[in-house]
């Protein structure tokens, strides 16, 4: 009975976030400029403490999460070269541009995304007297 409560537990925790399937998402994607997806595993502990910081993302750039610990989402992990879980990546038209390292907070989350999609800064130039 215990293990049933925990695991309805979990499976409300990732209830509510925008979820796409491991199959779908280079397809799901490919339309989306940039995206910042976390790979998850629901019995993770690491999954379930970074979840929350990573749904409270307030950023022009969309977030989604995918659970990809099933056996059918094997080619999702091995396509994006997923070895361990939680795994956060910034994606560009379905494509892997690279996997985010850093803090697990919201904070951090957006800080990244703002970095990353930030227009470049003009080019300053001089005249020489």
């Amino acid at each position: 009975m215990r293990f049933s409560v925990l695991a309805a537990l979990a499976a409300t925790a990732f209830a509510a976030a925008p979820t796409i399937p491991p199959v779908d998402v280079s397809g799901t994607l490919r339309q989306v400029p940039v995206a910042l997806i976390m790979a998850y595993d629901s019995g993770c502990e690491a999954c379930i403490l970074s979840k929350p910081e990573f749904e409270e993302v307030e950023s022009d750039v969309p977030t989604y999460l995918v659970e990809a610990s099933e056996a059918e989402a094997q080619a999702f992990r091995d396509e994006y070269g997923i070895t361990s879980f939680p795994a956060f990546m910034l994606l560009e038209h379905g494509s892997l541009t690279e996997m985010y390292e850093g803090e697990r907070s919201r904070a951090a989350f957006e800080a990244y995304l703002s970095a990353k999609t930030a227009p470049p800064a003009p080019e300053v130039v001089t005249s020489e007297l």
